[in-house]
């Protein structure tokens, strides 16, 4: 893992980990995911592995609750098994670096967010085919239920932003579903299931994510659903879902940050 000066963007560091896959900041650390199994803690100050702790088979996305780790254990590289080590978030104590929890959710979690309440959300991202991706929702007592159909989430304040780009290539004909909708997460409705409709579309959606300064939506995009050697696009929109631009990207945007 590389480290840089955020202004010059000078490499100040290099810290080794043994396949990094995720990252993030709790208690003054950084934590990466590697897929190993492991989970590292870096000092900031030293930049250096002060910690380890096992999780479970290919950990992939974090993201970071008061004083708490959460991160998803995909067992990615076990599809042909059905990914069975994994249906589960590890929850880490940030402060000690010791797992409090195994909290079981679906098939193969991958991304990851976190609500105004402390509620997580985690994609389980199914089998790519006839187990189709689904939003589960973690509460602040570690309870977990289903939640929604997703395959990206991104949470602003009270309010969740779920994309759910999904296709059977087991069916016959191949079925594929492809939404934007947002959820009021106080009490799980609806807010809208019909986000961005009339307006200009990413082809191929990978990402959503929402700037919390302004509200506005991002969607990263491919050329088209089977180009992944072509430069991608980021899709912009304002608060209500109105197209507000569209970027030039690199070959398969993947996520961005703010």
């Amino acid at each position: 893992m590389w480290v840089l000066d955020r202004q010059t963007l000078s490499i100040k560091a290099m810290v080794q980990t043994n396949e990094p896959e995720g990252i993030c900041a709790a208690e003054g650390a950084v934590f990466v995911s590697n897929n190993d199994g492991y989970v590292s803690r870096i000092d900031t100050t030293t930049f250096s592995v002060t910690d380890h702790v096992a999780v479970g088979p290919n950990p992939a996305q974090m993201v970071a609750v008061g004083k708490y780790v959460y991160v998803s254990i995909s067992d990615g590289y076990n599809s042909n098994n059905q990914y069975a080590n994994g249906f589960k978030v590890a929850k880490i104590d940030a402060q000690s670096c010791e797992v409090t929890s195994q909290i079981a959710v679906g098939m193969n979690p991958g991304p990851l967010c976190a609500d105004n309440q402390g509620n997580v959300y985690v994609v389980a991202r199914g089998n790519y085919g006839d187990i189709a991706p689904a939003v589960w929702k973690i509460h602040t007592n570690d309870a977990a239920f289903y939640f929604c159909e997703g395959s990206d989430v991104a949470c602003n304040g009270s309010t969740l932003y779920v994309l759910n780009n999904y296709t059977n290539w087991y069916a016959n004909p191949v079925v594929s579903i492809l939404t934007y909708a947002a959820y009021d997460v106080a009490d799980g409705s609806c807010i809208t299931d019909k986000l961005l409709e009339g307006q200009p579309q990413p082809e191929a959606p990978t990402f959503i994510r929402v700037n919390p300064r302004d509200g506005n939506v991002y969607v990263g995009s491919n050329a088209s659903s089977n180009d992944y050697t072509s430069p991608g696009y980021l899709y912009r929109y304002d608060v209500d879902g109105k197209f507000v631009a569209k970027y030039n990207a690199g070959v398969a945007p993947c996520s961005i940050i703010f």
